[in-house]
């Protein structure tokens, strides 16, 4: 896209927006991006967690990934950090359940040997996003790979290759792989920007915006120590060619920290993304641009009218704060699945008070307007043709 043909595209995408949502919805249950994203149910304990069957030889426990659902059934691609060396031993799990409660592990689509290597670009895998590619008819799965550092170099993970990876099998049956990769679609070039440091790029979620794609992509610089940011790319089709938005980048969603987002788009109305963020910082801790506290209870979440230009982020408890709880750490949200009568249910890693173990945990969640006002129509007016399959 030309840079300077983003503003036009954008201000027909809002007003494009503005229409569907006064002609086709009753404004009491159209989504705002002034409504709060509300935890209606916290389970008390993971869904998943190391004495499970399919963790027994999981050390670690998980990471970053996506549940869809697709006929009933819902899927999660997760990482897992099975061993040692810890985040270099890493593997692309798939799972599967029809309550999202009680979880069977079906496959491992990747893994790496755990050897610590500069040399290696794939030594270890993150990130699993599976897509379903409506032009293609087939399955994406979108993951990052890194390599180690050199001697003398500073962080374990650098120079992120996102990888797109097809299902061989072709329509919504073929979710549970086999996948073959495809092609590396963004990696450090001639056009990554200074905020996207040595580890970038860390993540890649792409979603529709008209008739483009955009993605949220991370990155996080180590030495200096620098804040972990994302920034927007576009493309004509899911398999690209992406190209960056600089114009955009780095985005304000989080000054500090924000991992893995996901996003999510309402029929006539804003873009959602939930992500790993982290505890404010208190005053009495320097400000060096990346601080990250341990939060026990809460996501992040942020608005976008257009799916370009992204508000400030907010926090939602995924747990009732101040409660007992096993997590002392809450990480990554892996879904935001439609349920009926306004609730979402969510997945996330969360690290265990008592061992150094990051479980599933689950909650629902539904969307409030600032007058308390459920919005008990959003399941309906979430555009998921990607992600579910049951209508």
């Amino acid at each position: 896209m030309d840079s300077r043909s983003l503003p036009v595209r954008v201000g027909l995408a809002v007003l494009l927006g503005s229409l569907l949502l006064t002609t086709f919805h009753c404004p009491a249950f159209a989504i705002s991006p002034s409504d709060t994203l509300k935890l209606v149910h916290a389970e008390a304990e993971p869904v998943i967690d190391f004495d499970h069957p399919g963790s027994r030889d999981n050390k670690y426990g998980f990471e970053g990934g996506l549940a869809v659902k697709v006929d009933g059934t819902y899927h999660l691609f997760v990482a897992e950090m099975y061993g040692d060396a810890f985040w270099i031993a890493m593997r692309l799990a798939h799972w599967t359940s029809t309550d999202a409660r009680n979880w069977t592990r079906l496959s491992t689509l990747l893994q790496s040997d755990g050897v610590l290597s500069a040399t290696n670009p794939r030594m270890c895998f993150w990130s699993p996003f599976p897509l379903y590619d409506e032009a293609e008819g087939r399955w994406t799965l979108f993951y990052v790979s890194y390599r180690g550092p050199h001697p003398g170099e500073k962080g374990w993970h650098n120079d992120g290759k996102i990888w797109r990876a097809v299902s061989v099998e072709p329509g919504p049956g073929g979710i549970g792989g086999p996948y073959q990769d495809d092609r590396v679609i963004l990696e450090k070039d001639a056009a990554s920007e200074p905020w996207e440091g040595k580890q970038g790029v860390d993540s890649f979620y792409p979603y529709k915006v008209g008739d483009r794609w955009v993605a949220l992509y991370g990155g996080h610089n180590y030495d200096p120590i620098s804040p972990w940011r994302v920034g927007l790319a576009n493309a004509p089709s899911m398999k690209g060619p992406w190209t960056r938005l600089p114009e955009l980048n780095p985005s304000p969603i989080e000054p500090m920290f924000i991992e893995n987002p996901i996003v999510y788009h309402f029929r006539g109305g804003p873009y959602l993304a939930i992500y790993d963020n982290c505890a404010e910082r208190p005053p009495e801790v320097p400000d060096v641009g990346a601080y990250y506290g341990k939060e026990a209870y809460h996501i992040g979440y942020a608005f976008s009218t257009d799916g370009f230009h992204w508000m400030k982020g907010r926090s939602a408890p995924v747990i009732p704060p101040g409660a007992a709880t096993w997590s002392m750490d809450a990480r990554t949200p892996l879904c935001l699945i439609p349920e009926g009568n306004g609730e979402f249910t969510v997945l996330y890693t969360a690290q265990k008070t008592d061992r150094k173990f990051w479980s599933v945990g689950l909650a629902r969640m539904r969307l409030e307007s600032p007058a308390g006002e459920v919005r008990t129509s959003a399941d309906k007016e979430l555009l998921q043709p990607l992600l579910t399959r049951d209508r």
